[in-house]
């Protein structure tokens, strides 16, 4: 496959120029990612049970590289879903490190929406597009505790629960939250964990506080059944 950036392809098609590509073996071969989920979740999801997505997206000034190409991942992962099995509801949600700077805001998020109307997606992407800046963070480690206690809030207020559906969390950041934050991480990831939520890590880059917390939601949600862990975000689609 050989995929171009958006403006380079329009600049070769504005100059009339032809691309053609020979190969005789397999450039790079995708290797798939290996996990075990739940057996009641495995039932739920063979059985057509309702999915909720959630998008948890690191926007501080570090992501600035990858931003909105995770951006417009995160947006297809959820069209993707919507066309592929009975999605009931999203939401995208992303935050700061007003810890550290105190201008930058506290997490934002649409809240649980039926992505299945385009207004909706609409509305999805709109606030992708004008709420989400990649601004702000300065130090290493971002406000990771306050994130998922926003995301645990908009489940609850949903009504979204571990007796119905199943709950997929997509966790794209490359830094963690600080040492004296550790217990208030371990009590939304185990509130998270209790609503059914399964997990899907995906480390933007390996800094070490990204690592702690890969493996403290490693350690939380993997002895359930309800923890996939990418090697890095390219892995998302």
């Amino acid at each position: 496959d050989l995929e171009l950036d958006e403006n380079v392809l329009q600049n070769v098609q504005a100059r009339g120029i032809t691309i053609r590509v020979h190969s005789t073996k397999r450039i790079k071969s995708s290797k798939p990612v290996a996990f075990e989920i739940n057996k009641d979740i495995y039932k739920r999801l063979k059985a057509g049970s309702s999915i909720s997505l959630a998008v948890v997206l690191d926007c501080t000034g570090s992501m600035g590289n990858e931003i909105e190409s995770c951006k417009k991942g995160a947006i297809q992962l959820i069209s993707t879903f919507r066309d592929l099995a009975p999605v009931k509801s999203a939401d995208f949600l992303g935050y700061w490190d007003p810890v550290n700077v105190p201008t930058d805001p506290q997490p934002k998020s649409t809240g649980y929406l039926s992505p299945n109307g385009e207004d909706n997606m609409k509305r999805i992407q709109e606030f992708v597009d004008t709420e989400l800046m990649c601004d702000g963070g300065g130090d290493e480690p971002e406000d990771v505790p306050a994130a998922l206690e926003k995301l645990v809030k908009d489940m609850k207020v949903a009504g979204l629960s571990a007796d119905e559906g199943v709950h997929f969390v997509f966790f794209i950041a490359d830094a963690g939250y600080r040492n004296n934050e550790s217990s208030r991480v371990q009590t939304a990831l185990e509130a998270l964990k209790r609503l059914g939520v399964v997990m899907v890590m995906c480390p933007v880059r390996a800094s070490s506080s990204c690592t702690t917390m890969v493996s403290q939601s490693r350690q939380c949600f993997q002895e359930v059944g309800q923890y996939i862990e990418l090697s890095d975000v390219g892995e998302l689609a």
